[in-house]
């Protein structure tokens, strides 16, 4: 879309030949600096949730919710109060991460 992430990423500034080299895994295992320095605007609690998640939310509470599946890797469901059963990453999250040669776990405070 036009306002989505690769029309709107200034991908030269973090070094980058093309919006797509941001969640390439070459690029990545190459230099996964422009991946983190991105990744941190989005990491949990720098950005509000939306009234959209605040519905959610609520759904929840009143135990309306099955599931809420998210493209989004910002957990602001979760930010919002939703139950972190009730949510599916298609694409992953920023809660935690997997080093890609020792395979431990990290949680974003640790990132």
């Amino acid at each position: 879309s036009e306002k989505g992430l690769y029309n709107t990423l200034n991908y030269q500034e973090l070094g980058l030949t093309s919006p797509e080299d941001l969640f390439d895994i070459t690029t990545f295992h190459t230099n996964p600096r422009p991946f983190f320095k991105f990744a941190h605007t989005l990491y949990p609690g720098t950005i509000e949730p939306s009234p959209s998640h605040a519905f959610l939310s609520h759904l929840d509470v009143q135990h309306k919710l099955l599931r809420v599946y998210t493209q989004n890797i910002d957990t602001l469901e979760e930010s919002a109060g939703v139950r972190v059963d009730k949510v599916v990453y298609a694409h992953g999250s920023l809660r935690d991460a997997t080093c890609c040669k020792c395979k431990k776990r990290y949680s974003a405070g640790d990132i």
